[in-house]
């Protein structure tokens, strides 16, 4: 199912909440507008506190299993998302550059980056998440045991989502984390091509 929803004729980027998209209330559909040019290229669906709390309360329900998951599962799933985000490039590079307003070689970087970053913490989960012993000076043992904290909020700037938000968000689900991603109202759809 994809991530933007033709409603009353307007392409409207939807809320989704424990994967599923949220029903579109009109009211609350927001601009988003190319600065270079000044026009609407589409709109993006506002969430309001209920909405944040939902999402709050999804990621807290998820987190007791993901957080128990193997390393090396979630492994599995930060290199097919860096898979996605290369197989998607084009789309993903002309989307954010419409978004961004910015040149297209500045978006094409962005989903290289991305893909690098996510790749780049894939293959350091297993030597990342793993104790330690530290040295001690009065000869006493101790063991350092790297946990999830828990759901985490990633609030991701305009200017380059998708590295900027790749990164966030592969980092967190690889050290066991739940995330709720509060994307840029100026450029939200550029999230919706890597799902």
């Amino acid at each position: 199912m994809s991530l933007v929803v033709e409603e009353q004729g307007q392409h409207i980027v939807t809320l989704w909440i424990n994967g599923r998209a949220l029903p579109i209330v009109q009211e609350r559909a927001i601009e988003v507008i190319n600065a270079a040019e000044g026009n609407v290229v589409h709109y993006a669906q506002c969430a309001d506190a209920n909405d944040a709390k939902a999402a709050v309360e999804a990621a807290a329900a998820a987190f007791p299993a993901w957080s128990t998951s193997s390393y090396i599962y979630r492994r599995e799933i930060l290199l097919e998302f860096a898979n996605i985000v290369e197989r998607r490039s084009d789309e993903i590079d002309a989307l954010q550059t419409i978004e961004t307003s910015s040149m297209l070689g500045y978006g094409a970087m962005g989903s290289i980056l991305a893909s690098r970053a996510l790749r780049e913490i894939a293959s350091s989960i297993s030597r990342v998440l793993t104790g330690e012993i530290p040295p001690s000076e009065d000869d006493q043992r101790a063991f350092v045991m790297k946990q999830a904290i828990g759901p985490v909020l990633l609030i991701s700037p305009w200017n380059n989502p998708l590295i900027l938000g790749s990164r966030s968000i592969g980092a967190a689900l690889a050290a066991g984390c739940t995330v709720v991603l509060k994307a840029s109202e100026l450029s939200p759809k550029t999230y919706c091509l890597v799902h």
